[in-house]
């Protein structure tokens, strides 16, 4: 047993000595109003800090079993990490998996269809339903919005930090776990 007064530091300390792979947290979805955090001190400070991946899961509203779990991808968000989590949830609670693909233009839309095609792969191995939504549209964060109504559960990996906070969730992600009317898993993986 650990006692202290920073909780983020017992868990990086447990984490590190105990060589934690994945530091799973769950989040209420709610925040107290002004402040600048979206996800609470701890649970931000974790996905900046941890040197391990994590998973935040936005609970309210989580119901079970799931029916439509939406996987967003993007050139902001591959499906590298979160695509096991969609695939093993899908498999629990017999839902389909919606991959919302998010390009500016037609001529990013091959790329998005190389990084999903693994998951598509996968998905139809394991006999889980599945389907591909191609979205053009320079507006990120609303479309990702809009084309989740009415999941289940929206997955989406956190995307690359830059040099000064490596591992804080961007701003899109921050507002789609705030806004999205869902329980939201985000996936963030750890820098090897």
């Amino acid at each position: 047993m650990k006692i202290g007064t920073r909780v983020y530091e017992i868990i990086l300390d447990t984490i590190k000595e105990e060589d934690v792979n994945l530091l799973v947290m769950g989040w209420r979805g709610e925040r107290p109003e002004g402040d600048r955090r979206i996800l609470g001190s701890n649970i931000d400070y974790l996905i900046e800090n941890a040197p391990c991946d994590v998973v935040v899961l936005k609970t309210k509203g989580l119901k079970r079993p799931l029916g439509r779990i939406v996987v967003l991808s993007s050139p902001l968000w591959s499906v590298r990490g979160v695509e096991d989590f969609a695939l093993l949830l899908a498999k629990e609670h017999g839902a389909r998996i919606e991959v919302v693909s998010i390009v500016e233009d037609p001529a990013g839309a091959d790329a998005i269809k190389a990084d999903t095609s693994g998951l598509l792969e996968k998905a139809q191995a394991l006999g889980v339903e599945i389907e591909q939504d191609v979205v053009y549209s320079r507006a990120i964060e609303s479309t990702a919005l809009q084309e989740s109504v009415g999941a289940d559960l929206l997955l989406v990996r956190a995307s690359p930090g830059g040099p000064i906070r490596k591992y804080a969730l961007g701003p899109v992600e921050d507002r789609i776990a705030k806004l999205a009317k869902m329980p939201v898993l985000i996936f963030r993986a750890a820098v090897r």
